[in-house]
């Protein structure tokens, strides 16, 4: 007697929902991985960062940024209603006019090697600066794609190492700092991944290459990341988070000046390790290859 439909075994798929910055999980979840909050982070040395971020921008002169200036930035801000009200009225005139970066906004980092085991969610950072991809020897490019190539559409900004998360005056600061932090580790893995494409052992030189921003409710935050060699034998790099400044843009013009001179500097330090890293590369891949012809000689 064959069995009839109520006593039929149905399979179904369950769905496992990722973790993300929203969840109160993630924190640990990265702790446990290897991404350090700051408070547990190893603090790189950091006078010389410190220095490069205060040099004076004519961008920000008295006379070419106005009081006025400032109080229409201060306007903007107490207008802002949402995140994106933040991201395309309150930033732009911390980003400046017209910057010299390869910038994408809201781009899910779907191409990438997951940073842990899988179970959290791919990020997706408001603004990100990378290099052109064809500025990267394209053999380098597709053998380092899982660190350094984000996005499925291959011509956005690669080798990402300055990112910026921003609130909406209700969001939480602290969902903006885990974002960060994550943001932070993808660049720093990607930065160390280039610097050490060609080498025979990789380097640890404790030094940050990688800087995120986040803003929410006036309150601007800097950070520079980077890693650390694995503790035990066959282990994961640790990384690490360190805060290197923080303002209230809409304290006084003398206060938004200061922040938005740290933000436009970290953002050209940026671009100069990843240029730098990027020319390291392609000579030691041109290099290779010469060698390699001279051998076939």
């Amino acid at each position: 007697m064959s069995a009839g439909p109520s006593s039929q075994t149905k399979s179904t798929k369950v769905k496992t929902k990722k973790t993300s910055a929203y969840d109160r999980g993630f924190e640990l979840h990265l702790d446990e991985n290897g991404v350090k909050p700051t408070y547990s982070s190893q603090k790189p040395d950091l006078a010389e960062l410190e220095e490069a971020l205060e040099v004076n921008r004519t961008s920000l002169a008295p006379s070419t940024f106005l009081d006025g200036d400032f109080e229409k930035f201060r306007e903007r801000n107490s207008r802002a209603k949402d995140e994106t009200d933040v991201r395309e009225t309150v930033m732009p005139t911390i980003v400046g006019p017209d910057p010299p970066y390869f910038t994408a906004r809201n781009t899910v980092f779907g191409n990438l090697d997951s940073l842990t085991d899988g179970t959290i969610v791919v990020p997706k950072p408001d603004i990100y600066d990378g290099a052109v991809p064809k500025e990267l020897d394209r053999t380098i490019r597709n053998q380092l794609a899982g660190h350094i190539v984000p996005s499925t559409m291959v011509d956005k900004p690669m080798a990402p190492n300055f990112f910026v998360e921003v609130k909406g005056p209700d969001g939480a600061s602290a969902v903006a700092a885990r974002q960060a932090r994550y943001d932070g580790a993808i660049g720093a893995r990607g930065m160390h991944s280039l610097q050490n494409h060609g080498r025979e052992e990789p380097q640890y030189d404790g030094r940050p290459y990688t800087y995120t921003s986040t803003y929410q409710d006036s309150t601007l935050k800097l950070y520079a990341h980077h890693l650390t060699a694995p503790t035990t034998e066959g282990g994961q790099p640790e990384y690490h988070m360190t805060q290197v400044k923080g303002f209230d843009m809409t304290n006084d013009r003398e206060t938004f000046v200061k922040g938005a001179t740290a933000f436009r500097n970290a953002r050209d330090l940026a671009k100069g390790h990843r240029d730098t890293f990027i020319q390291e590369a392609n000579a030691r891949a041109s290099h290779g290859h010469a060698a390699e012809l001279d051998e076939e000689e």
